[in-house]
């Protein structure tokens, strides 16, 4: 980009509902700063469009998992290993609020999650937070994380981080528990480069700069239990 460009944010679309689609892609292309990566109606449409035609995007994914039927954390974990090493960050829109669906969504390690009643303002704030990196949750979504985790009290184990996705807390544990990248792929059957793309995302989301810190809040939260033997 020219110095002093503004870059433009690309949006993935992921739902089954077509006018649903048509609704968020003229409200995306209707802002300068952002435009349609694509879109998909399923997962498998969704995947093969990473795998063959978006290796530089998208910046964000905006999908109804419910609508879709897809289990968000497998997606996700996949989607990250064809976008790598772009972050991949998920912004669900649905009309699936319950205290479960939200509590599972953000342990997939999605970035947000909104209503299909959020207006166009809504969206648009959501996304541009989304891809700077932030969270955004929408009043319904806001309601149910505050009732979880006053109820509660303390998270702790796998639990503890539920902004990683299952394969991230694996990582994370190994992590803790002193294993190097290479035995922490010969134990989850994974390539090394993927360990690495793990690691990295791990670290962007628990705002750490090395494994040290990675180690010590995972510790910390009881994970890491026993020898790396």
């Amino acid at each position: 980009m020219p110095h002093g460009a503004r870059s433009v944010i690309s949006v993935f679309l992921l739902d089954d509902h077509a006018l649903f689609r048509a609704g968020v892609r003229a409200a995306v292309e209707g802002s300068p700063d952002m435009r349609i990566a694509g879109e998909a109606a399923t997962e498998r449409e969704a995947l093969d469009a990473f795998r063959f035609g978006l290796r530089q995007g998208p910046d964000v994914i905006l999908t109804d998992p419910a609508a879709v039927g897809i289990p968000m954390a497998e997606f996700i974990g996949r989607a990250a290993e064809l976008l790598a090493p772009r972050p991949v960050r998920v912004l669900i829109v649905s009309t699936a609020d319950s205290e479960a669906e939200v509590v599972k969504a953000v342990r997939s390690g999605v970035h947000g999650v909104l209503g299909k009643s959020a207006d166009r303002d809504e969206l648009m704030r959501a996304i541009r937070t989304v891809t700077g990196g932030g969270a955004v949750f929408g009043p319904a979504a806001a309601e149910c994380l505050r009732h979880c985790f006053t109820t509660t009290g303390d998270i702790r184990g796998p639990g503890a981080f539920p902004e990683l996705t299952p394969r991230e807390h694996e990582v994370l544990d190994l992590l803790a528990r002193g294993c190097p990248n290479r035995d922490i792929a010969r134990r989850l059957f994974l390539s090394e480069k993927t360990v690495r793309n793990h690691v990295s995302h791990i670290f962007a989301k628990l705002d750490v700069k090395d494994r040290s810190a990675a180690t010590a809040r995972a510790r910390a939260a009881g994970m890491g239990a026993g020898s790396p033997g």
